[in-house]
C-alpha cells in the first residue's frame, strides 16, 4: 500500500516538473520572439478594362401616359392592350354633346359681341356713347373670340390620337366611365426610337462608363441571341432605395419581337481603364462581400501590417483590388493563420513572384 502511494506521488511530482519546464520553455520562446515562417507574393499594379455585368428591364424608348384634357364620359375606346397602332390613329373619345354645346355657346357670344361693337361704333360717331364704352365693346369682342378658341381647343382634345407609331402597353379605363382631366387612359410606347434597357451599376463601376460604351444583352426569351447596345444616358444621382446609378442602353435596331418589361442580362465594356492591385487569392485572411483583409509584409523590419481592402473581382486564383494596397509591395500568402499584427516573420523560399501574371482580355 505504501509502495503504491509512493509511486503515485512520484508520478505527480514528475508531471509537475515537466509541465513547469514546458511552460518556462514556451515563455522563453515567446520572449525570444521566434519568427514565423511565411511566403509572400508581390502586389502587381495594373490598369485594365474588365466587363461590367449587371441586369435591367426593357422599355420602349419613349413611354407616355395619354389622357383627356377635360373631364367627361368616355364614349369610345378604340384600342386594346398590346395593340400596335400607327401615328394619328384614334384611340379614345369622350361623349361630345356637352363640348359641342359649349362651342355653340361661345360662337353665339362672339356674334353678339360683334353686333354690340358695331352699334357702339355708330353711336360713338354720333357722340352718343363715350370712348370708354366703345373700348369696352372692343374688349368684350376679344374675350368672346378667345372663349371660342378655348371651346374649340377643348373639343379637339376630347379625343386621344396616337402621337407616334407604337404600341398600347397598358389600358387604365373603359367605355362609359367618368374620367377626370389628366387621368391616364393609356400607357403608350413609341416605336419610333426603338428599345432601351435601364440597368443599375455601383459607384465604383459608373466612374468607368461613358455615353457610347458598347454592351451585349441577352433575354431569357431568346437565350441563344445577343442584342447589341450602347449607353445612351447615365444618371447623375443614385437611386435612394438601391444606392445604384441607372444607365440607359439603347438597343440596335432588330426585327426580333420584344416586349416592354423583359429582364435582360447585360455585359458592358467600359472605355475607361481602371487601376487594380493584383494579389493571389491565398492572401485573403477574411472577407465580407466586396471587402476583406490581408497582411502586408515588410522585409526590412520582418513585420506584418493588416490592411483592409476593397475587392473588385476575383479572376481564377487572383484578386483584383480596387483600393487598400496602393503603397504595399508584398502580401503574405502562406502562414497567415499564425500571424498577428505583432508577429515577426521569416520569409522562406517558394514565394510567389511576378511571373504569376493575370491573363485577361483588353489588359493595358
Amino acid at each position: 500500500m505504501k509502495t503504491t502511494t509512493y509511486v503515485l506521488l512520484l508520478s505527480i511530482i514528475t508531471l509537475s516538473v515537466f509541465y513547469l519546464s514546458a511552460c518556462g520553455s514556451k515563455t522563453e520562446t515567446q520572449e525570444n520572439g521566434t519568427r514565423i515562417n511565411v511566403q509572400v507574393a508581390p502586389v502587381v499594379q495594373k490598369s485594365m478594362v474588365l466587363p461590367i455585368n449587371t441586369s435591367g428591364k426593357l422599355y420602349t424608348s419613349v413611354e407616355s401616359k395619354l389622357s383627356f384634357k377635360i373631364p367627361g364620359i368616355i364614349a369610345h375606346i378604340c384600342a386594346d392592350e398590346g395593340q400596335s397602332v400607327k401615328k394619328g390613329t384614334l384611340l379614345a373619345a369622350l361623349d361630345l354633346i356637352e363640348m359641342k354645346a359649349k362651342v355653340n355657346q361661345a360662337n353665339s357670344a362672339q356674334q353678339k359681341a360683334q353686333r354690340d361693337l358695331e352699334r357702339a361704333q355708330r353711336l360713338y360717331a354720333d357722340s352718343v356713347v363715350t370712348l370708354e364704352q366703345l373700348q369696352n365693346a372692343n374688349t368684350a369682342l376679344d374675350i368672346a373670340a378667345s372663349n371660342v378658341k378655348v371651346a374649340e381647343f377643348n373639343l379637339r382634345y376630347s379625343a386621344i390620337y396616337a402621337p407616334e407609331s407604337g404600341k398600347i402597353l397598358k389600358k387604365f379605363a373603359e367605355e362609359g366611365e367618368l374620367i377626370g382631366s389628366g387621368n391616364p387612359v393609356f400607357l403608350y410606347g413609341s416605336s419610333k426610337e426603338g428599345w432601351v434597357l435601364r440597368a443599375g451599376v455601383t459607384d465604383q463601376q459608373i466612374i468607368q462608363l461613358q455615353v457610347g460604351d458598347l454592351a451585349n444583352i441577352t433575354f431569357d426569351a431568346y437565350p441563344d441571341m445577343k442584342f447589341s447596345a450602347k449607353i445612351s444616358e447615365i444618371e447623375a444621382v443614385a437611386n435612394p432605395y438601391t444606392g445604384t446609378f441607372e444607365v440607359e442602353l439603347k438597343l440596335d435596331h432588330s426585327d426580333i419581337h420584344l416586349y416592354s418589361g423583359f429582364v435582360g442580362k447585360v455585359t458592358i465594356i467600359p472605355s475607361i481603364t481602371q487601376k487594380y492591385s493584383i494579389v493571389p487569392i491565398e492572401s485573403l485572411i477574411e472577407g465580407n462581400e466586396n471587402e476583406g483583409y490581408v497582411y502586408g509584409a515588410d522585409r526590412s523590419s520582418n513585420t506584418v501590417t493588416k490592411y483592409k481592402i476593397k475587392i473588385g473581382k476575383i479572376v481564377e486564383n487572383q484578386m483584383l483590388v480596387y483600393s487598400g494596397l496602393e503603397n504595399v509591395h508584398e502580401v503574405v500568402t502562406y502562414g497567415t493563420p499564425y500571424l498577428t499584427t505583432s508577429s515577426s516573420i521569416n520569409i522562406v523560399a517558394g514565394s510567389f513572384n511576378e511571373n504569376n501574371k493575370l491573363q485577361t482580355p483588353n489588359n493595358k
